[in-house]
């Protein structure tokens, strides 16, 4: 029973926390609900071509909403997310974080998975985070900690919710020229802040 319980957890000794790249694109398909304060549900099932940059403290999202193309430019240094959704911008404020391409220190491993099929396989270790209102678990790939899927549950952004991440079609490093530049709807934005 002893040597059991010895092979049961090397895997969890072995894996270590990693940081992932600090910049890439790709397409990230968003699924869940959340309740709203008055009962009703929130449902969504998303897919969005996403640019992110952590050092730049910028990201983008690229997608189609009732047939219409939507754009969203969040700028973490100066808290401000543009939208522009059918040819009009909106600005508003946004206090949320650029998250870290780390492994956050408070998260615990949660075991080390293979997906795919045998001939395409990907190997990914998955961490648990639990905060006072959430619990969110990461999945990244073993070799390079590219993010693989973050799924949360709980308090997500003052609705009680689950909501998965999936990334897939990732590339990193080098961005397009001129993705997060401010788009030319919003440039002149001089209405106040929303938020």
């Amino acid at each position: 029973m002893l040597f059991f319980f010895a092979v049961l957890f090397v895997p969890a000794a072995l894996a270590a926390k990693c940081c992932g790249p600090s910049k890439f694109s790709g397409v990230m398909h968003m699924v869940g609900a959340t309740i709203r304060p008055d009962g009703t549900p929130n449902i969504f099932d998303y897919d969005m071509k996403l640019s992110y940059d952590y050092d730049l403290k910028m990201a983008r999202t690229d997608m189609m909403i009732a047939g219409r193309q939507q754009m969203s430019l969040i700028d973490y240094n100066n808290n401000v997310t543009y939208s522009v959704y059918d040819g009009f911008c909106t600005k508003n404020s946004s206090f949320i974080e650029a998250q870290s391409p780390c492994v956050p220190d408070e998260a615990q491993f949660a075991g080390s998975q293979v997906m795919g099929s045998a001939n395409a396989s990907l190997a990914v270790d998955t961490w648990r985070l639990t905060t006072s209102d959430l619990v969110m678990k990461i999945t990244v790939t073993k070799d390079t900690c590219t993010i693989v899927q973050e799924s949360m549950y709980g308090n997500i952004n003052g609705e009680q919710g689950e909501s998965t991440y999936i990334f897939s079609d990732l590339t990193e490093g080098a961005l397009a020229n001129g993705v997060f530049n401010v788009p030319p709807e919003c440039r002149y934005q001089t209405a106040p802040l929303v938020g």
